[in-house]
């Protein structure tokens, strides 16, 4: 098996590059400051190695356990970050019910599994949940519904 199809090595590689993105990016928009007046740059600057340190462990140890990846589910992975992308469009104009069930929708797509009695108790129990965590717990001004017609 080749290095190259390592899970811990594609995986460490990744938290490497998006260490050293996150402190390049974060060295260069906001100033850094010193350890006794920190700067709002100092935080995600440190973080940044240290995702990039535990990165290169990671991929490191990989070469000692190497682990074949499986194949890559691309329409679980469209269904989920639609699922993301669908709630950030709809639950301002629509609100929060509908937006959970929108989510909820898209997400069983990955999941071929979920019988209807499963998605039917989802689609009750996830917007109640939602609204009494954020609406009513955090103070969130998010309305449960909202029609804009």
């Amino acid at each position: 098996m080749s290095l190259w199809t390592s899970r811990d090595f594609v995986g460490g590689g990744a938290l490497i590059g998006l260490g050293l993105f996150v402190s390049a990016y974060s060295y260069q928009t906001m100033p850094l400051g010193t350890i006794s007046r920190m700067g709002p740059g100092l935080m995600p600057f440190s973080l940044g190695w240290l995702l990039t340190g535990f990165g290169a462990i990671i991929a490191a140890g990989s070469i000692a356990n190497r682990v074949q990846i499986e194949k890559f589910e691309w329409r679980n992975f469209l269904c989920v970050v639609g699922a993301i992308i669908v709630f950030s469009l709809v639950a301002r104009p629509l609100g929060m019910a509908p937006a959970v069930a929108c989510v909820l929708v898209l997400a069983s797509l990955a999941e071929l599994k979920m019988t209807k009695v499963q998605f039917l108790a989802l689609l009750v129990a996830l917007p109640t949940l939602c609204y009494l965590a954020f609406s009513v717990g955090l103070g969130v001004p998010l309305p449960l519904f909202k029609w804009p017609f």
